[in-house]
């Protein structure tokens, strides 16, 4: 596992990797490789937190396909339903997109950098890592 974490870092050129590996019937381990911020010396450690960047997108539509088969959440229920007031543009809102749409890259989303992220999450909580499970 070691040398197919150092041969990914290497060939993809990430800075840092941390990969955990459990069987069934075994206690887990956890390897970490790399350091946590480009040009400093500090080494990533197995407990260490590291931006996961787009991975967040395979992350969050498991989780979302996960609440779909528990029925708690609907495909083409549309974003207000779920997000009331976060989507905020002149052009959109969460009535006009659907789940399904955000999860397929559908929805139609203008490009939004210009100033929504400043206040996006305005009025929303945010939550721990460990309050979400």
């Amino acid at each position: 596992m070691r040398a197919a974490l150092a041969h990914t870092m290497a060939v993809d050129a990430w800075p840092a990797g941390l990969v955990a590996v459990r069987a069934s019937n075994e206690k887990g381990r956890t390897y970490a490789s790399g350091v946590i911020e480009l040009g400093m010396p500090d080494k990533v450690r197995a407990d260490s937190q590291i931006r996961i960047g787009s991975n967040t997108k395979s992350f969050t539509a498991a989780l979302v396909m996960q609440l779909v088969g528990e029925g708690a959440i609907s495909l083409d229920a549309d974003v207000e339903t779920y997000l009331p007031g976060v989507v905020r543009h002149p052009q959109v809102s969460g009535h006009d997109i659907t789940v399904r749409q955000l999860l397929q890259h559908t929805s139609g989303l203008p490009d939004m950098d210009g100033g929504i992220s400043d206040h996006l999450l305005e009025g929303c909580r945010l939550w721990a890592g460990a309050h979400l499970l």
